[in-house]
């Protein structure tokens, strides 16, 4: 199945899920989690209350998809994702978290803590419906990802992703 057709069947997984409190993940929870084991992601996404909707794993590779729906009664609803892939090639060993939200204002916190810890801008691409920028502070890399998704119903949003690495 295409990772896109595979998102949007995930996306609206996630959509009818029962209500609970949602929480962000920050930038430095996120950097923090590179150095987790599996296990230990598991038990920070459950203690943000984000559920387990995807794990695959095989002799040098595992894949997590977690994902959290903000109910909203006075405004709208927001989905919340993360994907965490470790893999293991001989002795080298390496993580890769990617954080989507669909909240711009959220996506703006981040941004402000990116310039407020000396990340600068390395590279921007735009593609039309994405913008991939490149945030660099000297000891580490983050790609942001600006990308116009189309809703199942044909509604067009935005949705900010943000990919660090080990």
């Amino acid at each position: 199945m295409p990772f896109m057709m595979r998102w949007l069947l995930l996306f609206c997984f996630t959509l009818v899920l029962n209500a609970v409190t949602a929480q962000k993940l920050t930038m430095p929870e996120l950097i923090s989690a590179l150095d987790l084991t599996t296990d230990r992601m598991d038990t920070l996404m459950k203690h943000k209350n984000y559920k387990l909707l995807q794990k695959e794993s095989d002799s040098g590779a595992i894949q997590v998809y977690y994902s959290n729906l903000e109910r909203n009664p006075e405004g709208p609803d927001w989905v919340r994702s993360v994907t965490y892939t470790e893999i293991v090639v001989k002795n080298t060993r390496s993580k890769l978290i990617s954080y989507r939200t669909y909240r711009k204002k959220e996506y703006q916190e981040i941004l402000a803590w990116l310039l407020n810890n000396n990340f600068k801008t390395l590279k921007k691409d735009n593609f039309g419906l994405a913008i991939h920028t490149v945030y660099d502070n000297g000891k580490r890399n983050i790609l942001v990802k600006q990308i116009k998704q189309k809703l199942p119903n044909g509604v067009l949003v935005w949705s900010y992703e943000f990919e660090l690495g080990k």
